[in-house]
């Protein structure tokens, strides 16, 4: 019998300046684990923290939040009055500038996979806030880590253009939250210093704990002293070219040593481990196969996008059998 895959490590902690507070307040239905129905309060949104890493850039790093002022019980969350306070006391840059807190978040990183409005399956990361508080010390190094236990499946060379490798590798990599739900994580790269020390090590088919650096920036490059060309109005022209570069990725940076067995998973657990993933994707074009009508015009509504889910009641609710916010 193959056992069960279980729950893996999956911290996250985000340290910057709050630049966006994207929360609102409503109501919605929660059924308690004794089977009756109540109506609850519920906060649900975005933070984004910003905050310059040791390269230079400035990353902006979006954290979903959702939280019900009612737990499983009955009884009250009280985690619900602590993101009051943030939804209505907490400063933000883009409101208040220079005077905006700085905060600290944490939570865990997962697969966001959903069908796009022209039906291709997309598939990206998605941060979940647990807590978040303000610190007092505005001079803290602004970061973005994730500390978690994954399953390495593979390495692939980084091509630039041109076809050349980078230097950098991809890395397939997955990990499991409650309920044995797998979790692959999307735009993961080992950067080309780390790059051959990593894959010896953590040779695929290795499990362990490693560390991520969450990155999201724009690298914005002007070239300048661009030879001038004739116009066809008047005088001559001179252009200046910018290339926007966006990066939306995770960093591997480091690793403990792989486990061994029985922490290790096993081969019947990996085989498990992608079965369950493939599935997973698998029923989101079923859904999508069955919500369409059966002509080729008429009311079909695109499926959930990003923006969709983080505005849903409550887009972590599979998550968990408990609220992941809930004290």
């Amino acid at each position: 019998m193959v056992e069960q895959l279980k729950e893996m490590k999956n911290n996250v902690e985000i340290v910057g300046i709050l630049k966006t507070k994207d929360l609102e307040d409503g109501t919605s239905e929660k059924k308690l684990k004794d089977g009756t129905t109540v109506t609850q309060n519920f906060i649900r949104g975005s933070l984004v923290v910003e905050f310059t890493d040791k390269q230079g850039n400035i990353n902006n790093v979006r954290s979903q939040v959702w939280v019900g002022d009612t737990k499983n019980d009955g009884g009250l969350n009280k985690m619900y009055k602590s993101y009051k306070t943030i939804m209505d006391e907490y400063k933000d840059k883009d409101n208040f500038g220079e005077e905006a807190d700085t905060i600290q978040v944490t939570g865990d990183i997962q697969s966001n996979d959903y069908i796009s409005a022209s039906g291709t399956q997309v598939s990206n990361n998605r941060i979940r806030t647990r807590f978040a508080n303000r610190l007092e010390n505005k001079n803290v190094e602004g970061h973005a880590w994730a500390t978690i236990e994954a399953y390495v499946d593979s390495y692939v060379d980084e091509m630039n253009a041109d076809g050349e490798p980078t230097g950098r590798k991809a890395v397939t990599m997955y990990t499991v939250s409650y309920g044995g739900k797998v979790q692959q994580l999307q735009r993961v790269f080992v950067p080309e210093v780390l790059a051959e020390g990593f894959e010896t090590t953590y040779q695929p088919g290795s499990t362990g704990e490693v560390t991520l650096s969450i990155k999201h920036f724009i690298s914005v490059e002007e070239v300048q002293d661009v030879e001038p060309v004739e116009s066809l109005g008047f005088g001559t022209v001179q252009e200046v070219a910018a290339a926007d570069n966006y990066t939306d990725e995770l960093w591997l940076t480091g690793g403990k040593i792989p486990y061994d067995e029985p922490k290790a998973l096993s081969v019947e657990q990996i085989a498990l481990l992608k079965k369950t993933r493939k599935e997973a994707l698998a029923s989101l074009d079923d859904n999508v196969s069955k919500s369409q009508p059966q002509v080729g015009f008429g009311n079909a509504k695109p499926s959930g996008k990003p923006e969709e889910s983080a505005k849903s009641d409550n887009p972590f609710k599979n998550s968990s059998a408990n609220d992941p916010i809930e004290f």
